[in-house]
Parts: C-alpha cells; structure tokens; sequence
C-alpha cells in the first residue's frame, strides 16, 4: 500500500456559482495520455531495493529493502504491478539478476494492455555507489522543500520521507536519479538548468499483498490482452482488454479509477479490515434505497481527473488552458462528492468517513481562486491563457498598453517623419524580437544609387528590400520606452498549493472503484 505526506493550503470564501458544465473542451485531454515508468533495482546482500518515477505524475515511488532470493519473485511482482517502460541497474550487477531482467525485455506485463517492450539500460557502477547516490539524494528538489531550508533542513525533512537505513533503496534512487537527469525525461526541449519535475517520494510495500504468480494470473485469467480486429491496429497500442475477470468487473468511471482498480487485482490485499470495509461500501451501493445517492456520485466521479499531472504541467510552465479547466472542474465535482459524502456519513462507510475528513475548505478555495483569476470565456475563444480585469494592476496597465499599441506607435512614426527631410514621404514603427522597436523607411532612388543610407539623427541598423531599418530617438526613447517587448503580455500566476487536493483525489479514485 502507499503512503504519503500531504501539504495544506489556506482557507477561503466559498466559490461563487458558476456554470462549469457548459464550458467544453473541444481536444483531448492530455490527462489521458499513456505515461512511462522509469524502475530502478539493486540486488545486494540478498535484500532487493527499487524506486520508481512516473512521468504521468512526475512522483517517485520507493520500496524499501526487501529479502529476495536468486528466484527474484519479489521482483518479478514489482515487474508486473509496476509495469516499466524502462529498467536501470548498474553495469556490475549480479550476473543472476541481469539475466532476470534481460528475460523483461523479451515480454510485456500482461496486465498493460498494449504496452511496450521493456528496455532494461544500465549506467556505470560509480553511478550506484552509496555515497554518490546519498548526495543526488539529498540535491532532490521539490515544491514542498521551502526555498529558505538550510543544508540541515533539508536534511531532516528528506530523512523523513526516504529509508537512508535501506542501502539497497537509497543506491536504487540514486541510479534512477542519475538516469531521468542524464537523459532529461520529461524536460528535453527545456534549458540544461532545469530540473526534472518531481512532485513527491512516496513508499510502496507488497507486504499486506497476496503472492500471485504467473501461472496463476493465466490460469485465473484476471486479465486477457485483445488485439484490435483492425490489421492496421493489430499490435502495439491497438491492444486492449478482453474478456477477464478485471474486463467484466471494471466499472469505474474514470481512467484514473481504472488503473486503481488494475492495482487491486494485480495485488491482492490480505489486510481483513481493509476487505471488510470495501464489502461494506459495495453493500451500500448495490442496495437499491441508495440507487439515488450512487447516480449522484456516479455523475460527479465522471469529472474526476489525474491532478499530479495538472501539477507537473503547472511546475513546467506548460498548463494550457483546457488544463486549468480541468482543475477547476475537478475541484468542484469533489465538493459535490464531498457534500453527499457528509450527507451519508450516518450510513458509517469507512471511504465516507474519510472523504469527509479529507475533502477541506482548501477545495473551496482553489476553486473559487481559479474562478476569480482565469477567464475561461476570452481564454478558450482566444485559445491562450487570459487573466480577469482587475486582479493585478500592474497587469492591468500592461494590457491596456497593449491594446492601445497601433495608434501609439502611429503617433512615433509621424512625430519622426516630420523630422525627415522631405524626400521621405513615409515611415513605419515596427517591433523585431531581437532588435526592438525600430524605423522602417522606404528606400530612396539616391539611397540606392548611392548606397549610403546614413540620415542625421538616425541610427542605421540594416536594409532588407527596398526597406532601410533605423533607430530613432523617439524608438529607444522615453516615448516608447514603457511598450510591451514581447508581444501580447504573459501573465504569470503562481502555482496554487493543491498538495490537498491531490489527497482528495486520491481518496476519490478509491470511491470510484468500489
């Protein structure tokens, strides 16, 4: 089961009404796209120590040193649950334990409906080594490490988070550090200074799971790889679930609650507390006196969607406008859930009760933060990001700047053209992104037979065409001096702490499954 740490955000007003469900998305969304998984494994002392990083939530997953034998089935259940798109070990691992993993290259998890092979790359032993893996460790950054930490801050917050005790673990991380930073997942298009996103470090354990093997996967048939009928589509993506027990059972409705249940069956919990409370919630909910109530979470549980990855599209300054809907989508429909959850909180189901306790006032306030903020209307007709009137003044002045920008520069260029001889009968002002606001004069017959373009009181800068481009005074002036230099101005607004919804969300996917 997995564990985490979670941050908490300032209360609010309540949200305004608001009509969300009128405003459509006309793409897909990028929250459903396929995502890939980084697995990092050291084998060492007879204890097995992995790490994970998906690029579909930008969080790394750890499993703390575990005891494995040369038959490496802890591993072959990391294998299957985690379901890697890439394996990272060192060049000098055990012989044992990479011919295990060069046997993963030959096969897909049969729980993946149509993923790819498994690619298992190794690095040099020195980039496995305990103490260079300790310090990558402790360079991690993250947006729940303040700016302001000292070297002994960091220390304590990351000691808390990741098992150093859990060599295995800790040399596990580090590789795979060492690998999503060499090869820049996630950020290859961006400067060489940017970090790879991270989110959070989460533990995960198989030690409340049942050992499932194979053999008995197949012979259960709990899951049943399709290929699409189509010849054009019969292998790779074209795959799909067929008819098993996960395809007949699956009722979620979300992508998300999908994958949550596929964990499920592809680790069976023998925690008896843990089973009676989902029995109690599926009793609930199939008795027909609240047939009302499980529509009603049905239609909210539909908006639902993957806020990790909202988060590191945020992080990366690349959330587009569809994503920010889709947040404040998915805030309001958990307040909706969380509201019939309080409703029914006599009915005593432990996910009402814990949905209750998660679901705070901080959904109200990033909601209403973004309704206040983000005008959907003028940003989805002009398909870029536009901020309301009146939150920022600065802001403000810099649009309406913008806007009054062809009369302005209309006004430079006949204040210069009356300072011309009168020869010249016409000027433009134009804006270059690498020279700047500049003057642009037709050329004259004796420019051309002279080529000499120098004027008094202009700087040349260069010809192009008939056109002579200068610098005027009026141009690096005060005049001009408080326009825009770029274009349209970008609005920065700064990443909303949504470390609760992300619990919240969490506990969401749990209801949709049951």
């Amino acid at each position: 089961m997995m564990a985490s740490s979670m941050l908490t955000s300032p209360t609010s007003d309540d949200i305004q009404p608001g009509d969300v469900h009128n405003r459509s998305v006309s793409r897909t969304s990028s929250l459903e796209e396929e995502s890939e998984v980084f697995l990092s494994v050291v084998w060492s002392g007879g204890k097995l120590g992995a790490a994970y990083y998906s690029t579909s939530t930008a969080e790394i997953n750890m499993l703390k040193d575990t005891a494995e034998t040369a038959n490496f089935h802890i591993l072959n259940k990391v294998w299957y649950q985690v379901a890697p798109r890439y394996v990272i070990t060192s060049t000098k691992a055990d012989e044992q334990l990479l011919k295990t993993l060069s046997q993963f290259e030959k096969a897909t998890p049969t729980n993946n409906a149509g993923a790819d092979l498994v690619s298992v790359e190794l690095l040099p032993s020195i980039e496995y080594s305990l103490e260079v893996c300790k310090r990558r460790v402790m360079s991690i950054e993250m947006p729940s490490i303040p700016d302001h930490y000292t070297e002994a801050d960091r220390t304590i917050f990351l000691s808390s988070a990741v098992p150093f005790d859990c060599t295995c673990l800790v040399r596990a991380l580090g590789g795979l550090l060492k690998f999503l930073e060499k090869n820049r997942v996630g950020v290859e298009l961006e400067s060489s200074d940017f970090r790879i996103p991270i989110l959070s470090l989460k533990t995960f354990s198989l030690q409340d799971s049942m050992h499932v093997d194979m053999d008995t996967y197949v012979a259960l048939q709990l899951f049943k790889n399709e290929s699409h009928p189509s010849a054009y589509k019969s292998g790779g993506s074209g795959a799909k679930e067929g008819l098993s027990l996960f395809g007949i059972l699956n009722r979620t409705r979300s992508v998300i609650g999908s994958k949550l249940m596929r964990i499920w069956f592809m680790q069976p919990s023998r925690d008896i507390s843990l089973l009676q409370q989902r029995l109690d919630a599926v009793t609930f909910f199939v008795n027909p006196k609240n047939a009302e109530v499980t529509a009603s979470l049905q239609d909210a549980l539909r908006q639902i969607k993957s806020i990790p990855r909202i988060l590191k599209l945020m992080q990366q300054a690349q959330a587009s406008i569809n994503d920010w809907q889709t947040l404040y989508k998915t805030a309001y429909n958990a307040m909706n859930i969380s509201d019939i959850c309080r409703a029914q909180s006599a009915a005593g189901i432990d996910i009402f009760k814990k949905i209750a306790d998660a679901f705070t006032d901080d959904l109200h306030y990033i909601a209403n933060f973004i309704t206040k903020i983000v005008d959907f209307e003028e940003s989805l007709a002009l398909g870029k990001f536009v901020v309301r009137s009146n939150v920022d003044p600065e802001l403000d002045s810099r649009r309406s700047t913008y806007h009054g920008l062809p009369s302005l520069m209309t006004q430079v260029a006949k204040q210069d053209l009356s300072k011309l001889h009168e020869d010249i009968k016409e000027c433009n002002v134009i804006y270059l992104p690498q020279l700047g606001y500049l003057l642009a004069i037709p050329c004259t017959p004796e420019m051309t037979e002279t080529q000499n373009y120098e004027i008094p009181g202009l700087e040349f800068v260069f010809r192009n065409n008939d056109i002579v481009h200068y610098k005027s005074e009026s141009t690096k002036g005060k005049l001009i001096a408080g326009l825009p230099q770029s274009g349209y101005p970008k609005p920065q607004l700064c990443m909303i702490s949504s470390q609760d919804v992300h619990e919240s969300i969490s506990c969401c996917i749990i209801l949709i499954c049951v």
